[in-house]
Parts: C-alpha cells; structure tokens; sequence
C-alpha cells in the first residue's frame, strides 16, 4: 500500500429533487464515497482496507489514511477542527499525499476509491471553499460521487439502538423529533449533486437486515466472470445498536443514572439478558406507535422524496483484468 506521510500539526438554492442515474464508469475514476452513517459505510471500509491494492476482482486502490477511513482529506476540505480528530493535518500535505496516490493509480489504469463518514458533514459545513480544497487532492473531473442512502424511519431506530448504548437519553420519541433532519438524504446530497450534478453520481439504497454493502459494491464496481473478493472476506455487522425493545430502557439508565461507572454496569446487565430479536416489521410498528402522527406524516414525505434519489440497478462499465 502507498506509505501514509507523517503530516505536521497545522498552527448552497431550493429545487426539485433531481432524478439521479446510475453512472457509467471507467478505470480511471475517483469513486468519493460519502459515508452516510447507519448504512453500512465502516464494513465497506473494513473491506477495501482489508484487500489494499488489490488487483482482482477489480483494480482499484484504496489509498492508506491515518484511520480505518480517509478522514484526514475530508477534514482539511471541510476546513475546521473537530473534537474528535485524532490530530491536527495540513492541506498541503494531505493534498499532496491523495494526488500522488491518484496520480500512480491512473497511471497504472486504476480506479481510486476514497471513503469516510466525515464527507457526510458538508451539508452542515458546506461552503465553496470545501470544492477547491478537494481539487488540490483529487482531479476534479475524474471523481464519481457514490452514496448509500436508507429509509429516514430505519435510519433513526438504528441511530438511536446505537447511541442509547452511550450516552443518549432521550426518549424515541424526543430522539426523532430532534434529529429528524438528519434524515433527509435528500438536503444532505444537495450540495454535492449541485457541484457534481446527477450525471456523476451513484446513489444507492441500503436494506439493513440481510443487506450487504460490500457485495452491492463488488455488483457495481466488480469484474464480470471472477469470483468476487468478498466471498473470502469474513462478513460481520460493524457498530450494530442495542435491541429496540430495550432502547428506552437503556435511555433511562443514561437519564437517570449519574455516576458513569453504575451506569455502564447498569447497561450492560441490560445487555446481557436475552431478549427475542424483533423483526423489521415489528420494529417499524413499535416505533411508528411511539411518534405522533404528524411526525409520521412527515418520515412518509421524506421516503417519498427520497425514491426520486434512486433508480433501479444499473450498469456501470466494469473493469477489465490482464
């Protein structure tokens, strides 16, 4: 793999929602995979760190980063410090670490592959700036954004299974009313489809269940007649939540209990019991009858949005070994 530099310590308009196309790719392109969280995003990045540079079932390079993902390029294009950086990066030298890595990989006819969850946070942070700092990393033109979005109701039961296991204490119903927004994959693509357009971009649905991203990845990407690397890489959910029916109840540990020792023997007593699995559809009814109906109305309005986002499969051009 390409060795990671030791990078010194450094002193958006109202439309209809676009119709978006699965892309044709070729060697050559910059997939920028933009790490919407709960959907999968960390076992597709376990994977390609897994392979390196590898060359079958396709060829393509996942550049080395400072963590399991490219965080490092998402953070000096966003351009602020966040909390939970492990350190702080130069522009310069993160820039200057990506182009070589793309440079020798179009030069050895390559795909390039960047990914992390951080990219999700230019909705928040979004300015023209954070475009600019992208092209002294990466050849703008050659980049394919690739995104894997979720029904809005999903994806907050398993934000909230998942953060009740920390410190979240609200109730779902207090949960959902306050992050709904989070929800809306529509506005949080907004800006990279307004500078990419629909032409360059690949948004795909993530199930949940029995849903594999990166076998849904080797579909798009993967060479037609070769056996896919995935089937010796060793499946495992990464960061899976708490079951639903225990959420609030682990919630109320968080609320109620404030000395952070008991409240963590606390969970995971809770944790240790053995409760039957629910399943999707119960899941949805329980949540669903925890929300009053206006905040229904308004989940059913953002899936529906969201199904303009998504196309059925198409066919990207796969790459050829040899």
């Amino acid at each position: 793999m390409d060795s990671n530099p030791l990078f010194p310590p450094s002193s958006t308009r109202e439309e209809e929602s676009p119709r978006i196309a699965m892309s044709h790719s070729s060697t050559t392109d910059i997939v920028l995979h933009i790490g919407f969280h709960k959907t999968g995003s960390s076992a597709l990045q376990n994977y390609l760190f897994s392979q390196g540079n590898f060359s079958r079932p396709y060829d393509t390079i996942f550049p080395t980063c400072t963590w399991l993902n490219n965080a490092d390029l998402a953070w000096v294009c966003i351009g602020r410090r966040f909390e939970w950086q492990d350190r702080d990066y130069n522009l310069e030298d993160v820039a200057s670490h990506y182009r070589s890595a793309v440079e020798r990989s179009i030069a050895r006819n390559r795909r390039t592959v960047i990914s992390s969850e951080e990219f999700c946070r230019l909705n928040e942070h979004y300015h023209q700036s954070f475009f600019v700092r992208l092209g002294k990393a990466l050849p703008i033109d050659n980049v394919k954004v690739l995104a894997y979005i979720r029904d809005p109701l999903d994806f907050l039961v398993s934000r909230y299974c998942h953060e009740v296991l920390y410190s979240e204490s609200r109730s779902f119903e207090d949960f959902v009313s306050g992050e709904i927004s989070t929800s809306d994959f529509c506005i949080r693509l907004k800006p990279w489809l307004d500078f990419f357009g629909p032409d360059r971009a690949i948004i795909r649905e993530f199930k949940g269940g029995d849903f594999s991203i990166v076998d849904d990845f080797n579909d798009q990407f993967g060479v037609p007649g070769i056996a896919t690397a995935s089937e010796t890489f060793v499946h495992r959910r990464i960061g899976a939540g708490a079951n639903f029916a225990i959420a609030e109840a682990l919630a109320l540990i968080n609320a109620s209990v404030k000395e952070q020792k008991l409240r963590e023997t606390l969970r995971n007593r809770l944790l240790a019991l053995e409760f039957r699995a629910l399943a999707k559809t119960e899941v949805r009814a329980a949540a669903l009858d925890a929300l009053a109906n206006s905040v229904k109305d308004e989940l059913g309005l953002l899936a529906q949005r969201q199904q303009d986002y998504l196309l059925p499969r198409g066919n990207p051009t796969p790459l050829q070994t040899g």
